[in-house]
């Protein structure tokens, strides 16, 4: 079973570490009192300085290691067991960090026994564990969630005046991953090896995460109102509601999504601008 793609999104990724740290914050916590080895916290300040280098070690650590699996599932099918083999790693790197840092506190006289040993291993493990599981369950409705949204997008488009002329979207590998009208897409975002696809379904903003570039998909574009006005941004010139310069930069708005300004690079600010009327701007 491969990886859900949504695992992969930076801004996840961001907030998956972000979690990891204030849980193990919490946990830490908790467990101080019942611990006889517990070194961290912030009371004196060798205890401080200990505990701030630890952590900056241990997210160190959790970054190289998302990086490593998001760079490799850019080129390779990314399995459940694989991902799990990277997860392993962070663990096992961020125990032995742990336990440096016990041994360095002197604990047992420096010794560091079996009884340390496993007592670390089963912090390290819950700490991960419960924050992953909590992602992965997230990723996991996400990824559900915009399954049933594309199917239903898919059936409503097929059913209408539109379904002879929808657009057969295909990520890179050229299979056809949604069929979709080219009037009910809003806009496209860039995200390194995968495009978000926004569209409205039954007139709410939906997304939808194709695993193709940006070129490949403004490709298959052609001839229809989609067109790229940034390196990050395609858009639908159909839905254009607001279109400004200012401060010598220019963005529009879609319909559809009040709040987001998307810009427009200058070496697409003519093309965009000739097909936006004078009474849009």
């Amino acid at each position: 079973m491969e990886v859900p793609k949504f695992f992969f999104q930076k801004s996840l990724q961001g907030k998956s570490v972000a979690f990891v740290v204030a849980f193990s914050m919490l946990y830490m916590a908790i467990y101080q009192p019942f611990s006889a080895t517990a070194w961290f916290g912030f009371k004196t300040e060798v205890q401080m300085m200990s505990t701030i280098s630890f952590y900056a070690i241990a997210v160190l650590i959790l970054l190289i290691c998302k990086y490593f699996l998001y760079k490799y599932q850019f080129k390779h099918k990314l399995t459940i067991a694989k991902y799990g083999i990277g997860v392993s790693c962070e663990f096992v790197a961020i125990s032995i960090l742990y336990l440096l840092f016990t041994h360095s506190y002197g604990f047992n006289n420096g010794e560091i026994t079996l009884h340390i040993v496993i007592r670390t291993t089963l912090c390290v493990a819950l700490i991960l564990a419960i924050p992953y599981t909590i992602v992965t369950l997230y990723s996991l409705y996400k990824a559900k969630t915009e399954e049933y949204n594309m199917l239903l997008l898919q059936w409503k488009s097929i059913h209408s005046k539109e379904g002879d002329g929808l657009l057969h979207l295909c990520d890179y590998t050229d299979t056809i991953k949604l069929s979709i009208s080219s009037d009910a897409v809003i806009y496209v975002e860039s995200q390194d090896n995968y495009v978000q696809i926004h569209y409205l379904l039954d007139d709410k903003l939906q997304s939808y995460l194709l695993r193709v570039s940006t070129q490949k998909l403004e490709e298959q574009f052609s001839g229809t109102s989609l067109m790229r006005c940034h390196r990050s941004f395609i858009i639908n010139t159909s839905k254009i509601k607001l279109f400004r310069e200012e401060l010598g930069k220019s963005f529009l708005v879609l319909e559809g999504d009040d709040s987001k300004r998307i810009p427009i690079s200058k070496n697409y600010l003519k093309a965009i601008s000739e097909r936006v009327s004078p009474t849009d701007t």
